[in-house]
């Protein structure tokens, strides 16, 4: 009997993401190395899932992240939906939670007790008086790739600078509505409210609307000239390094990348150790190295940019005396397969029975 699978893709079958976050995988190719491990795969639109045209119980569900807004929003309705319904959706819930969500990473990455280096997820500056702060930090906005939203700050005042700027102030015609209700209503009274006076009201309503930005704050590790990216296919480890531009302390966004094998071996281990506590088919960590200290900054488990991958002439491996190198003999497609299987064959086999 096949194990069976349920992969969802969006429009025109798009499944991401190959060279950019608009350019998809081949779907074909997917569900044919799919096939080819044993399962029988049953392809569905989105579309289909969100308006009952199809209903899923209790199966194994693979789907990929979106970079799209709003399609990023449709999908956490429609998985949260699935999962509910016992699915067991890949990637999980909370990797759909972290996807252009750094808020939600230092959420889980506190949880799981990784903690260097230490973040801070702020819903406004209002919260800054909570904290005994240490600067320089980096301050980072909750979505954006390449170092987009990303900025050092030496002291308070450049970060509430900072966060102003990255933040949509009101309009002209929002600023004259607070300048109406707090200049011109006269002793207006409140129907069923006699102690509400104007002049409080209006204070609690520009209160209420005032600007606000979420954002992070993570320690700042000095120094370093470059960073990595691993990309995890489960038990293949492919390695890029990113450099710093002259001036710049930021790797991401660079396009700086070098391959080569020479570097701290203890990446791989902390990688390994990362992937452990939160296993999944794919995932994607952006790693400093300092006086022998690894530093887990970013991670990401769908729709990541793959240049660590196909740029890459292989991959490591953990053979049990250690790390070996092994030349890259397959494609996106299959690697995806072949980790989706191995995934579920070391975490969830009772969902292949």
């Amino acid at each position: 009997m096949p194990k069976e699978l349920y992969l969802l893709v969006g429009d025109k079958d798009f499944y991401g993401q190959a060279r950019k976050p608009w350019v998809p995988l081949s779907t074909k190719l997917l569900v044919q190395s799919l096939t080819e491990r044993g399962y029988k795969v049953h392809k569905h639109h989105y579309h289909e899932l969100a308006n009952s045209s199809v209903i899923i119980r209790d199966s194994i569900v693979l789907y990929s992240f979106s970079q799209i807004p709003n399609m990023r929003l449709f999908l956490k309705d429609l998985i949260w939906h699935l999962q509910r319904l016992g699915n067991l959706v890949i990637p999980s819930w909370d990797f759909l939670l972290c996807h252009e969500n750094k808020g939600y990473q230092e959420l889980l990455k506190r949880e799981l007790g990784i903690d260097q280096p230490k973040g801070w997820y702020l819903s406004n500056l209002d919260a800054l008086s909570s904290y005994k702060l240490s600067y320089p930090l980096v301050l980072k906005g909750l979505e954006g790739s390449n170092s987009t939203q990303v900025s050092l700050v030496h002291n308070e005042a450049e970060l509430r600078q900072s966060v102003k700027a990255m933040t949509k102030q009101h309009g002209f015609l929002t600023k004259f509505d607070l300048f109406r209700r707090r200049y011109l209503r006269g002793k207006r009274e409140f129907g069923g409210w006699p102690t509400v006076l104007p002049e409080v009201d209006s204070v609690q309503y520009a209160e209420y609307i005032k600007a606000q930005k979420r954002f992070i704050l993570q320690e700042f590790v000095p120094g370093l000239d470059s960073d990595y990216r691993v990309i995890v296919f489960w038990d293949k480890f492919y390695v890029s390094r990113r450099m710093t531009k002259p001036g710049d302390w930021r790797a991401s966004g660079a396009k700086l990348f070098t391959f080569s094998k020479d570097f701290p071996r203890e990446l791989l281990d902390r990688t390994l150790e990362v992937h452990k506590i939160m296993p999944s088919p794919l995932i994607s960590v952006d790693l400093g190295w300092k006086d022998g200290k690894v530093y887990l900054f970013e991670f990401q488990a769908s729709h990541m940019g793959m240049n660590a991958v196909v740029k890459n002439d292989g991959y490591f491996v953990q053979d049990g005396t250690g790390w070996s190198f092994k030349e890259r003999d397959s494609s996106l497609e299959a690697d995806i397969a072949r980790a989706v299987d191995l995934f579920l064959q070391n975490t969830y086999p009772d969902r292949l029975n």
